[in-house]
């Protein structure tokens, strides 16, 4: 056991960091709203939705693992309901058990966890695919998590913390090929290709860019060839899975919300009039996208691009808003903030 610990003690050094942040994080992210998510005195939509206010992020895992549902838009996440469904099955045993819904801390165990793995294979990537040394390594990979919608994506429950994950293990897998002047077998980046593509549709092309750039170092044209092909399995089943859902939990999810709507309308005035402006504020706000594809958003045309890429993307994708911090567009910011200082 010496041995091992002495072994591995740079590594279990790195872990036990990543562990400390992972765990303060999530440990903060518990106390937003406890009673109302543990112990939700209305329907689980309403209790996550109404309080929920992250800025790009959003509470549907919550909600999923609270109560199972399809709420993930089908063309963008082909398969994250189903990857969450255990948990949510898990939560029914604790909920039987505790008395009290326990959504938040399998999410903050289960994603904790992810986190962690990201965290480990940032480091590694450093370490060991651009062969730096311990010290700059740890150096880079703290860097990289302080990026503010990096470090968010460390404890909200959200997709992006498992796409993270996904990604960096693809580099790292194809960064050790590269390194070797090997290619990844390939049920690696099939495997991946599922999994991220899985959680969402574009990491497909991010996975099968990372395989290509390992096979073009090569300059094997036949073997590029031969591996897209076989990129049609994951293809075909996300594909199969698609129109699965779409014909039955898509539907049967579709035709309780109406009948909900419906039920609720015809004895509530108010309700049947805020459900209408909001049709109405929905199809005004389709109308002014420029691209019209399901799965495909914010491309709306009377946003200034410029300083919307600057201020939004390179600016609070790296450090938070002083204003309307963590406030979000839909609700109560403006779609463009600036920041109000240099420093």
């Amino acid at each position: 056991m010496r041995q091992f610990f002495y072994r591995h003690r740079e590594s279990l050094a790195v872990f036990g960091l990543g562990l400390l942040i992972v765990t303060a994080l999530n440990l903060m992210m518990l106390t937003y709203h406890y009673e109302a998510w543990t112990n939700p005195k209305v329907g689980f939509w309403t209790a996550f939705m109404n309080r929920f206010e992250v800025s790009g992020f959003d509470p549907f895992t919550y909600i999923v693992v609270s109560k199972w549902r399809p709420l993930y838009a089908l063309a963008r996440h082909p398969l994250l309901a189903a990857m969450v469904a255990p948990l949510s099955w898990l939560n029914v045993w604790l909920k039987d058990v505790t008395g009290i819904n326990c959504a938040i801390f399998i999410v903050a165990a289960v994603w904790g966890a992810v986190s962690l793995c990201s965290w480990m294979l940032m480091y590694r990537i450093m370490r060991r695919v651009i062969a730096l040394k311990a010290a700059e390594s740890l150096l880079l990979t703290a860097f990289f998590f302080s990026f503010s919608h990096v470090m968010l994506t460390m404890f909200t429950p959200d997709h992006m913390t498992l796409t993270l994950m996904l990604l960096l293990l693809t580099v790292y897998l194809a960064g050790r090929a590269a390194v070797s002047d090997s290619v990844m077998p390939l049920w690696q980046p099939l495997l991946l290709s599922l999994l991220a593509t899985g959680v969402t549709t574009t990491n497909f092309v991010k996975v099968y860019i990372a395989d290509f750039m390992t096979l073009w170092k090569r300059r094997s044209r036949r073997a590029i060839v031969t591996r897209s092909l076989a990129y049609l399995l994951p293809l075909g089943f996300m594909a199969m899975a698609y129109v699965y859902q779409l014909n039955t939990t898509q539907e049967e999810e579709t035709r309780n919300i109406q009948n909900v709507i419906d039920t609720r309308s015809k004895r509530d005035s108010v309700f049947a009039e805020t459900i209408q402006k909001s049709l109405e504020s929905t199809k005004a706000v389709h109308e002014q996208q420029i691209i019209h594809i399901e799965g495909v958003t914010n491309t709306e045309y009377h946003i200034d691009r410029l300083p919307s890429l600057t201020e939004n993307i390179f600016g609070e994708g790296f450090i938070l808003h002083g204003q309307y911090t963590l406030k979000d567009a839909n609700r109560h910011r403006p779609a463009l903030v600036r920041y109000t200082s240099w420093r």
